[in-house]
């Protein structure tokens, strides 16, 4: 789980969004937020109620407001001081330090809301930047060290979360840090952008901000900041008695760690608690939580399935608690690593083994359950995660920080995603309601899901009972610790997709997408994935943003939107720092639009792209290669050889700074990998013939395949990323496999050929998390249709059936919605929709479109001759605006429908 979604689920019950764009309280049901703080005044509630003194002027940023004084100037960067505030106390601090601030006249923002701050320092926000609540900007090392002095006086020690990446000042809530100011960027050696600070030599290079306090070697240190170092160094405690062996989790509460007593080497675990820090929906923190779980295991360690506890200690700021260390491994992990159906070729005998195996741990975990609430306790958090199975399949709990008594206990305040019961549920419901959820996800891991639509309940019972020989009354216990019923009637989420109901189902995805736009806002259009907000391209992208939807839309037959193409247009001006890539940037915004029927449009925004700058990478998605293909795109579209010779000019370049790169590459792919470089090469071999290029991208193939493992049991082909391997279209095997096959269009290669066969098997398992076109099963699915599969293959057949894991029944924002069906889908992690082409509906839709439709659908330049995408549906007619569709989607996105 990428621990960053946790935080862009909490502002919206449905969609990923920006913590600063919360609704005024915190969202009932969100990952690890059930509760949360209200805002008394909306997203702007501390800045509410407090004037700005004459001459000082306001302005909000993002999750900030920022304040400052006439002309105020900062430098690039510098030393900052960064001043932490639980929240009973943020109103008092910021007092305090505005005033202060106002009377001195220097610069300082703070956090926008008690609900932001909440968020920044809840359990799953990110470490390095936990605790900061206002920072203030100093003009020179004298102000720093005067406000440092005068400030910790004023705050007198009020608490607040120790700030990770900061050096703390005395003992109060004073940190600092040297970092950058101005916001400046530059590109790391994989080609992310990143804030940057300037060196000796004038270089942008990262601004690290890493939960560990460090200087940049060229800095200077003051004379009173060695002062605080020097003290902190020389102020710890007595020697910790554990020798941490390996980090096994990190959350911003603190860390879990497997140690050993340095003295006797028994084997323990030991779990770190950040006071103030990992707040949960009902604002207790990481220690807070610790203390229960202290209490609980001083009390029932005795029990055979409770750790022993060693101890619990206080060392340096934080709290410990030692218990015993349980050999095993956690049920999750095993239920992955076991599970027969997630490999090709299971035979009934193993897929009888494990249904045996399931069912008996099954049984060990409800008999501690009971057990436990006999005693009158409830678990609180009970997941495959929490529960440690021995190598004799003996089963222990861990991870006792909700627990609590059966007659008191109310909803938890955190909870896993796809086992934490819904509202209503409390106490012993709660903990049988996660094993009922259990029952399914040892067979169909996918119980996130239910959250989203009533009927995912029956779906998942029937696809675990047709594939598992499981007990006649399985699905009735599984309906009983859940609490639902038997349907009385036919309850189907997804039909079996059929190309004769092509139109109903395209037109029930673009009902979703549309009725889901927002065009008011000026950030996104379009709700998707996370890189909305932490990637360059705002809401304008290919990939995450608009314009992949809009030419989704348009590509497979639903039209054209011209009210949301002027919204997209417009928003460009509104992106700081727009990217040129193609994914992830201008470049992508132009070639939709110029194939939408803009060209004007597209030729000003593709000439704002320029010449790609030497901060990018040589990637598909953000980077040369993908900028060379909308040179060539462009090239044929409007018949101008500068822009072929441009993207020779990009290939050179590519070319010139790739060859030194030998061996697995740091990262793998179409997408990110050498495969998108090779298919940008492949692409220009076909405009100028020259051989050389198609020599090149035969390195670069067998250089992504270097970063490929075959799988011992089933031989498959996949990317090995050193932690898992990985079939999917953006960072895995399938997205290589696309471009074997289009080098495999002009010369024989029996490797890559052999290669392509370990692909393909991979892409027939029947088993994937995620629906979407870049990491999921949409596009395994593109992969299957553009290497030659036929819609009535059945490895085809099965993709279209079980995509609907994934597919919900979405209303839309409309108050009034009409009554036909919009069918949406699950985005990436699991935690929320997606609108968008990489991981949502719109991708969805296009590769549905790929296999049920007739026509030829995929994403851009992947087929041969494809520089103009010529052989794409309808280009012509969106060039001419002929598009004459006129039936509405109902509600407000189906009045914005223009032919």
């Amino acid at each position: 789980m990428d621990l960053r979604y946790h935080a862009f689920a909490m502002a919206d019950p449905l969609f990923y969004d920006s913590p600063a764009a919360g609704r005024g309280t915190a969202v009932e049901g969100a990952p690890g937020a059930p509760g949360g703080p209200a805002d008394e005044a909306g997203a702007d509630g501390y800045a509410a109620a407090r004037p700005v003194p004459e001459g000082w002027w306001r302005e909000p940023r993002g999750v900030w407001t920022v304040q400052g004084h006439g002309q105020n100037t900062l430098a690039d960067q510098g030393w900052k001081i960064h001043v932490s505030s639980g929240l009973d106390t943020a109103d008092e601090v910021l007092d305090i330090v505005s005033r202060y601030c106002f009377e001195h006249g220097i610069v300082f923002k703070f956090l926008r809301s008690r609900r932001i701050l909440w968020v920044r320092n809840s359990k799953y926000a990110e470490r390095g930047g936990s605790g900061k609540f206002i920072t203030i900007y100093p003009a020179d090392e004298i102000i720093l060290e005067r406000t440092l002095r005068e400030l910790d006086v004023l705050l007198d020690g009020r608490p607040g979360p120790y700030i990770l990446s900061d050096l703390r000042w005395n003992k109060g809530p004073l940190f600092v840090r040297y970092g950058g100011i101005r916001e400046r960027y530059c590109r790391t050696d994989e080609g992310e952008l990143v804030p940057a600070i300037e060196d000796l030599d004038g270089r942008l290079v990262p601004d690290l901000r890493e939960p560990v306090f460090r200087v940049p070697e060229w800095v200077e240190v003051p004379d009173f900041l060695r002062v605080a170092i020097a003290g902190r160094d020389a102020s710890g405690a007595e020697p910790f008695p554990y020798r941490i062996e390996k980090a096994l989790h990190f959350s911003n509460g603190g860390g879990l760690y497997r140690a050993s007593h340095a003295e006797t080497g028994r084997a323990v675990l030991v779990k770190e608690a950040r006071p103030l820090a990992g707040l949960d929906g009902k604002e207790d923190d990481a220690v807070a939580r610790l203390e229960r779980e202290r209490r609980f295991l001083e009390a029932f360690g005795h029990l055979p399935y409770v750790p022993d506890m060693v101890e619990h200690r206080k060392w340096w700021e934080h709290d410990f608690l030692v218990r015993e260390y349980i050999e095993g491994d956690t049920l999750n992990h095993l239920m992955i690593l076991r599970n027969p159906i997630l490999h090709l070729g299971a035979t009934d005998e193993e897929i009888a083994d494990y249904a045996g195996w399931a069912l008996a741990i099954l049984d060990r975990v409800e008999t501690a359950l009971d057990d436990l609430h006999g005693r009158g306790l409830v678990f609180g958090d009970l997941h495959p995660g929490n529960i440690i199975v021995r190598p004799d399949d003996s089963i222990v709990f861990v991870d006792f920080e909700l627990v609590d008594e059966a007659d008191e206990a109310e909803r938890p305040a955190l909870g896993a995603p796809g086992y934490q019961a819904p509202p209503g549920f409390t106490g012993v419901a709660s903990d049988r309601y996660a094993l009922g959820c259990m029952r399914l996800a040892m067979f169909m891991s996918l119980t996130a899901l239910l959250r989203w639509d009533d009927r995912k309940f029956e779906q998942f019972i029937e696809v675990v009972t047709e594939q598992f020989p499981l007990p006649a009354d399985y699905a009735e216990k599984v309906r009983a610790d859940l609490k639902r019923p038997a349907p009385e009637g036919p309850s189907r989420v997804w039909p079996d997709p059929e190309p004769s109901g092509w139109e109903r189902l395209r037109s029930s995805l673009a009902r979703a997408v549309l009725s889901a736009a927002t065009p008011e806002r000026a950030d996104r259009l379009f709700p998707g994935d996370i890189e909305q907000f932490v990637g360059t391209g705002g809401g304008i992208g290919f990939g995450h943003g608009a314009a992949g939807v809009l030419w989704a839309l348009a590509e497979t037959g639903e039209g054209r939107f011209p009210e949301h193409e002027n919204w997209l247009v417009e928003a460009i001006a509104g992106v700081e720092r727009p990217a040129p890539g193609f994914y992830n940037g201008l470049a992508g915004v132009a070639y939709a639009l110029d194939r939408l029927g803009r060209p004007a449009a597209a030729a000003e925004i593709f000439a704002g792209a320029g010449e790609p700058p030497d901060a990018v990478d040589d990637s598909l998605y953000r980077g040369l290669a993908g900028i060379g293909l909308a040179h060539l795109h462009f090239a044929r579209s409007a018949g101008d050889g500068s822009f072929t010779r441009m993207a020779e000019k990009i290939a050179d370049r590519m070319v010139g700074t790739g060859r030194a790169a030998t061996g697995a590459p740091s990262r793998g792919g179409l997408m990110y990998g050498p495969s998108g470089q090779a298919l940008f090469l492949i692409r220009l071999y076909e405009e100028t013939g020259d051989e050389a290029l198609l020599d090149e991208a035969e390195r670069l193939l067998r250089r992504d395949l270097d970063g490929c493992k075959w799988t011992e049991k089933d031989r498959t082909l996949q990317v090995d990323e050193g932690w898992r391997l990985v079939p999917y279209l953006a960072t895995g095997s399938v997205g290589v496999g696309i471009v074997l096959h289009e080098y495999l269009r002009h010369r024989p290669q029996p490797e890559f050929e052999e290669a392509q066969v370990g692909v393909r098997r991979a892409a027939e398992a029947a088993y994937f998390v995620q629906s979407g076109l870049f990491n999921g099963r949409a596009g395994i699915l593109a992969y299957l249709l553009h290497t030659g599969a036929r819609p009535d293959d059945p490895i085809v057949r099965r993709h279209l059936r079980n995509i609907g894991w994934h597919a919900i029944s979405y209303r839309g924002r409309d108050a009034e919605a009409d009554d036909q069906g919009r069918t949406a889908f699950i985005g990436d992690q699991l935690l929320r929709l997606s609108m968008d082409l990489g991981t949502g509906t719109a991708g969805v839709l296009l590769s549905l479109g790929g296999a049920l439709s007739g026509r030829s659908l995929g994403l851009p330049f992947l087929k041969p001759g494809a520089g103009a995408d010529d052989d794409l549906s309808r280009g012509g007619e969106f060039r001419h605006g002929a598009d004459s569709r006129t039936a509405g989607h109902g509600g407000r996105a189906g009045s914005q429908r223009h032919s």
